[in-house]
């Protein structure tokens, strides 16, 4: 925060004080998400990349042409989160050269989303992770939403395993993690037995971790992460799926009439619904099968692999990080002045008030609170 505060903040210190400042990113960590990168400047990381790029292709080429891996025993899994607009609305100020504000209803999560996909298209292991605050209570247990009997046969082209599960906090974390792992792991060994499986995924801490690493290993699963910083070119579902997926899901749940009245169980089925439906829509195989080919994993193509790296190389190479820091500082500047500018005004006004209220006069409610 330090760090931040010195690059993006030094054209308002005398503007807005350090308490402010610190109490606006407290309040809307959903506008800025301050995220702690590695200490490397931006050009050793460019190289940096280049170097795991060339490991990670010599590495799953020499896989790949000793056939240990192809299209039966590759999966790639990544997260989605899941939500729908509630019912409660807000104004976010967006970051850009007009400082403008859109108003929009404050989201609510379903569920997390753990797709494991193949290279032929099919998806046949879905995990779906649904929030329970009061988790360790088993009694407290909630009903999870589930496909239909029509949803289902229509879903059950390509998926074998559904697995539903729910913690506190509806994300994934190392010990769901393990349990999904273990259910995987017992749905493979029961259609190939003698067959190791190679899972591919993101750089995130969970999939990392050390006893997880060591629990695939023992099983014959070999857990593999993509290069740091590339999510945005190489994950496979980051390209096609799940971008239609929410594009589908937005044009249903906008569809639904919502009540006030009704009960958040009755929108989590609701919003299951439209869920469900469009993940049958998306997550077939024609989508799968081209975001596979476009990342260049499969069919296997190092010469993309390679030519997508060093064009993130050459454009944070050609990007002067003094403009880059100026851009951050003024977008970051005037939502803050906006947001200081807003908190006066109430200020004012609340002050204005008060004094029209002398202790020596009684008013009635009504008076007051006109």
């Amino acid at each position: 925060f330090k760090c931040f505060q010195k690059i993006c903040f030094e054209l308002t210190q005398s503007q807005i004080s350090r308490k402010y400042m610190k109490e606006f990113v407290g309040r809307h960590s959903d506008i800025l998400s301050l995220r702690k990168g590695k200490l490397l400047s931006p050009k050793r990381r460019t190289v940096h990349l280049l170097h795991e790029t060339d490991a990670f292709v010599d590495e799953w080429g020499y896989l790949i042409d000793k056939g240990l891996v192809h299209e039966r025993n590759l999966f790639v899994c990544d997260e989605s989160r899941i939500g729908f607009p509630g019912q409660e609305r807000e104004v976010i100020t967006l970051l850009n050269t007009t400082g403008s504000c859109v108003e929009q209803w404050r989201g609510e999560a379903l569920c997390t989303y753990l797709p494991f996909s193949r290279p032929d298209g099919s998806t046949p292991f879905r995990v779906y992770i649904f929030k329970n605050p009061n988790f360790e209570d088993e009694s407290s247990m909630m009903e999870i939403p589930k496909p239909n009997v029509t949803q289902a046969s229509e879903l059950a082209n390509g998926v074998h395993r559904w697995l539903f599960l729910q913690n506190k906090t509806g994300y994934l974390d190392t010990a769901l993690y393990k349990v999904i792992l273990t259910e995987f792991h017992a749905w493979w060994v029961s259609i190939h037995p003698n067959l190791d499986c190679y899972i591919l995924s993101d750089q995130l801490k969970v999939h990392r971790d050390a006893d997880i690493l060591q629990y695939g290993l023992d099983n014959h699963m070999y857990l593999w992460s993509i290069m740091a910083g590339t999510s945005h070119w190489f994950q496979v579902h980051d390209q096609y799926p799940f971008g239609l997926l929410k594009k589908n899901l937005k044009t249903k749940v906008e569809s639904l009439s919502w009540d006030p009245d009704h009960s958040a169980k009755y929108r989590n089925s609701l919003l299951a619904g439209c869920f469900y439906e469009a993940e049958n829509i998306v997550m077939c195989k024609p989508v799968v099968k081209a975001a596979f080919k476009h990342v260049g994993l499969w069919p296997w193509d190092p010469n993309l692999i390679k030519k997508r790296a060093q064009e993130q190389h050459d454009l944070s190479e050609g990007v002067a990080t003094t403009k880059l820091i100026k851009e951050a500082a003024d977008a970051v500047k005037r939502t803050l002045e906006d947001s200081k500018n807003k908190q006066d005004q109430t200020t004012r006004f609340v002050k204005r008030q008060k004094s029209s209220l002398r202790s020596s006069c009684l008013f009635s409610p009504q008076k007051i609170l006109e």
